[in-house]
């Protein structure tokens, strides 16, 4: 039997967590907008926390045929867990709702971002060294006009800058779809900083045509 805290949703064959009628009332679901997520590796555990602010890696509610919800099968996938339809139940953890795994271990959360926030400019950066700017980025930084780069890194800030403009710079930066990549593996190399082992998320700060990453937690990745 589900404990009074416990919280009934559905997860479809395309990894959407929805929530249903009585969950959705429960928690007054309609009065957020985002979802953060997070992953336990080693419980094998995801949790969900609403937020009626977005931060930075925030996944959006999504409404639907008059249901709330959100895309949580990568989340799954890097716990471990599988993308299985049907009814789940959510356990109440302070203001998380956590859907459990198989595993008798229960490890730290880790904040698993959304590669495309809702509307705050954000970045990706992967093991092959490719900076992937997102679609947020574009207009304000005049991409695909501004077609090159420069950067610069400031060891003190670890914060790394890029100098957007049109055939003048020393990096190709490269339309794909909605995002821009920009190969940034002799540059990391030129700088002493290493590839991160797995893909990093990272916010953007923008500021005319200069978009500034700090890689403080570059360090952390690479560990």
């Amino acid at each position: 039997m589900p404990k009074p805290t416990d919280q009934i949703v559905s997860i479809d064959a395309r990894g959407f967590l929805r929530f249903v009628s009585a969950t959705a009332s429960t928690l007054n679901v309609e009065k957020f907008s985002y979802v953060d997520l997070y992953v336990d590796k080693i419980g094998k555990r995801i949790a969900l926390k609403l937020s009626k602010k977005e931060q930075p890696g925030s996944f959006r509610l999504l409404e639907h045929e008059d249901r709330r919800l959100v895309f949580v099968k990568g989340a799954l996938s890097e716990a471990g867990q599988a993308s299985k339809s049907g009814r789940v139940t959510l356990t109440t953890d302070g203001d998380l709702l956590v859907l459990a795994g198989k595993s008798g271990k229960t490890g730290s959360w880790e904040v698993f971002p959304c590669r495309n926030s809702p509307s705050i400019p954000m970045a990706s950066l992967d093991s092959r060294g490719t900076l992937i700017l997102d679609r947020n980025c574009i207009e304000p930084l005049n991409i695909p006009s501004n077609d090159t780069a420069t950067a610069t890194y400031d060891a003190k800030k670890k914060e790394l800058s890029f100098t957007l403009q049109k055939k003048k710079g020393d990096l190709n930066v490269r339309v794909v779809g909605s995002h821009a990549n920009i190969s940034l593996m002799g540059t990391l190399s030129s700088y002493g900083l290493p590839l991160p082992k797995s893909r990093l998320r990272l916010l953007c700060a923008i500021k005319g045509s200069v978009v500034k990453i700090n890689l403080e937690d570059l360090a952390h990745s690479t560990r």
